[in-house]
């Protein structure tokens, strides 16, 4: 009876583990999963249609391991609608999300879902590192984002790193809460900032890591392709105007805004296609001149963009174009700029 009860209950934690094409990196991901110290867990990994021996790695690991359950995409479908199918399946208490070329400490589970223990926590977040694969180094967080929740219970402030936590399942599944499938990149901000809009308590456990990998095959490379770049700047799009709706202005949220206007700025240098880089640059222009709280936005510019404080304060496009794109930037394609930020209705008409 005993061991029916063990089976049939809810585990502790669903871990969802999406995987495309990461064999390189799988089998070390996959092992500082199943070696957790908290043993209670549910291992989802969504094959996303994988052209490479990932399948079959999975295959090989659930043989071994009985909480591995393998939901196996036929058509390459995306990492948002893999992750959906595994919010779908989970039936744990809290769920986590892994991409499939990042590993944790042992006792990376065991030390988040402890600390809810205590209190009835809707999100526990760890700390992130960085691995730089080329290098073979940690980049250190420097977002001191755990610092600043601590320091100000605001939850504002956990503003990206979102496989660094666990979740209580119940927060995801009464809001209905999703990544958006229309986007491969950029998804996981959205899908942050909706959940911790939800989410009423937010604890801290600073003494277990994360471990990020960076690549060239990353969502995070230094220079994007088309694709991604345009699925990072719509993502940044719906968030700022996420930001918009939110009626009551803290600290976090200049963090959270400064945060992703910085990102937004530096897609222009992210992509070599000048049409884009305009692009980026008119979201970024928009945002600024819409958003309701600028309390914490132009000290931020000042500190961070001063060359480009004028372009942004005082609309002056034509300053704003030399200081990004050189002074060989001609009139007609500062032209062809201006009538884009117009088209997005910004009210900048000199």
């Amino acid at each position: 009876m005993l061991m029916m009860f063990l089976e049939d209950r809810m585990p502790k934690v669903s871990v969802i583990i999406p995987v495309y094409n990461t064999e390189k990196y799988l089998r070390k991901c996959l092992d500082s999963v199943c070696a957790q110290t908290l043993e209670d867990i549910e291992i989802i990994c969504v094959n996303d249609c994988s052209p490479d021996a990932s399948l079959e790695i999975l295959k090989e690991y659930a043989s071994k391991d009985n909480r591995i359950r393998i939901i196996d995409f036929k058509e390459n479908k995306g990492v948002s609608v893999a992750r959906n199918i595994g919010i779908d399946n989970a039936t744990g208490e809290y769920i986590a999300f892994m991409d499939s070329d990042d590993w944790i400490e042992l006792d990376f589970y065991e030390k988040l879902y402890g600390k809810s223990v205590h209190s009835t926590l809707d999100i526990v977040k760890g700390q992130l590192d960085e691995f730089i694969i080329e290098t073979s180094k940690f980049h250190h967080d420097v977002l001191n984002i755990n610092e600043n929740i601590q320091k100000t219970n605001n939850k504002l402030y956990f503003c990206t790193h979102f496989t660094s936590a666990i979740y209580k399942s119940s927060i995801i599944k009464l809001n209905n809460l999703k990544f958006c499938q229309k986007l491969k990149n950029g998804e996981d901000g959205i899908f942050l900032l909706d959940t911790i809009l939800c989410a009423n308590k937010i604890c801290i456990e600073n003494d277990v890591t994360y471990y990020y990998c960076r690549h060239d095959d990353s969502a995070n490379a230094q220079i994007l392709n088309d694709t991604r770049f345009k699925d990072l700047l719509s993502s940044y799009e719906i968030i700022f105007n996420k930001l918009n709706n939110i009626e009551e202005y803290s600290t976090g949220l200049d963090f959270i805004y400064n945060f992703y206007l910085s990102n937004c700025i530096k897609l222009v240098f992210r992509n070599n296609n000048k049409d884009h880089k305009e692009n980026a640059l008119c979201v970024a222009l928009q945002c600024f001149k819409n958003f309701k709280y600028k309390k914490g936005i132009i000290n931020y510019l000042c500190n961070n963009y001063p060359i480009l404080v004028n372009g942004f304060i005082n609309d002056n496009i034509e300053e704003l174009c030399i200081n990004i794109f050189g002074k060989s930037y001609n009139k007609f394609i500062s032209d062809n700029f201006r009538y884009k930020l117009k088209q997005k209705r910004i009210g900048i008409d000199k």
